[in-house]
């Protein structure tokens, strides 16, 4: 294939192989999504500058913190760009819907607060209703906590939901409810935001401060599922404030987040890589094991949840699959 540059995504196996391909001149780009600890892993384990890489931050805040963490890293910040929408929501309160759009999970998204959040919403105000666009192993829980509730008619779970048929149920609701306890710049809460939906999410030290700003273009609630309550229905109960928020949301997401945009940013970034010596093929795999930090534990977890065939491996078979993915015919 002989690329001119590798763009590996969240596999292990990829970053380790871009690393070595990076030491043989071949360019690549770490993308950091989020803070989660299997992006800090491969950041310090396999900092990119230093093995001939450069790296891209979704939000100011993970640009910050990265080179806070690690000096030699100037990451630069491209966002996770959006279609934006033709129409903007309107203000509802019959009924008044609420959304969520993300796995189900209790790892990051801790989903299982969203939904005891809006039990809490729908048994304040009869006016909710919600609807959560995605699937995870904790969805049947969720379920059964929504059926314990006696919900089942006003809290509706979709599973997953192609992204063609993502956009007309935003365009269906007011509200979209995250309650993450780590992210970066969460895409379904921008195509939300763009939309004109109000955000209620969680005050975490992340990219979502950079998106909701208190009482302007959302709502910001703490790790409490009765507070998370309240905003909502503080919503229901007051247009004027949702209609603030939701056209500040809509004209934020616009501005800055477009996919024509983020799309302007990267292809230059990809131009000033397209501009360095080409590494010579074949890339060879000699000293691949020494170099690799296979001892590192951090290695054994993997992005997003599901367990990591790489993790049950002996390591001399991993150093044999990568070898295969360095050496691509």
């Amino acid at each position: 294939m002989q690329p001119d540059l590798f763009l590996p995504q969240c596999l292990h196996a990829h970053y380790l192989a871009a690393a070595h391909a990076g030491r043989q001149g071949l360019p690549w780009i770490f993308t950091m999504h989020s803070d989660d600890p299997d992006y800090w892993c491969v950041a310090e384990a396999l900092t990119p500058e230093a093995h001939g890489g450069s790296s891209v931050c979704v939000s100011q805040f993970l640009a910050q913190q990265l080179r806070q963490r690690l000096p030699v890293t100037n990451p630069q910040v491209i966002p996770c760009g959006i279609t934006l929408p033709t129409a903007q929501v309107r203000f509802s309160d019959q009924p008044f819907r609420v959304v969520y759009s993300g796995r189900m999970v209790d790892r990051q998204k801790c989903i299982h607060q969203v939904v005891h959040s809006l039990i809490h919403a729908c048994r304040a105000s009869s006016q909710i209703e919600a609807h959560l666009i995605g699937d995870g192993h904790a969805r049947s829980s969720c379920e059964q906590l929504v059926h314990q509730a006696g919900l089942d008619d006003r809290i509706h779970f979709h599973g997953r939901v192609p992204p063609e048929q993502v956009q007309p149920l935003l365009q269906r609701s007011q509200a979209i409810l995250l309650m993450s306890e780590f992210d970066g710049l969460p895409v379904a809460l921008l195509e939300a935001m763009a939309s004109g939906v109000v955000p209620v999410v969680r005050t975490i030290d992340s990219g979502i401060p950079e998106l909701v700003h208190h009482e302007r273009t959302g709502l910001l609630v703490p790790n409490d599922p009765s507070t998370a309550a309240a905003a909502l229905t503080r919503l229901v109960h007051d247009p004027d404030l949702w209609q603030h928020c939701s056209s500040s949301a809509r004209a934020l997401g616009s501005a800055h987040y477009s996919a024509d945009y983020c799309l302007g940013l990267w292809l230059a970034l990809i131009e000033q890589h397209h501009t360095r010596p080409r590494p010579h093929f074949p890339l060879t795999s000699d000293g691949l094991r020494r170099a690799l930090p296979l001892a590192d534990r951090r290695f054994q977890s993997q992005y997003p949840t599901r367990p990591s065939p790489w993790s049950r491996l002996h390591p001399r078979r991993i150093v044999g699959r990568l070898r295969r993915i360095v050496r691509l015919p």
